[in-house]
């Protein structure tokens, strides 16, 4: 199971996920980035509701 928070950014709420430090890209997991302003772009396929 993986979950992610929402968090409330200049009055919008925003998809946060850290998924995997990006230290641990160059080990070749998948790494989500974050711009600190939009929706995270998920790492991984969503299997479930958002």
């Amino acid at each position: 199971m993986h979950t992610a928070a929402d968090v409330l950014i200049a009055g919008r709420w925003r998809l946060v996920d850290a998924t995997h430090d990006p230290a641990l890209a160059a080990a070749g997991l998948t790494v989500a980035e974050w711009d600190g302003l939009t929706d995270t772009v998920p790492a991984y396929e969503p299997q479930g509701p958002l």
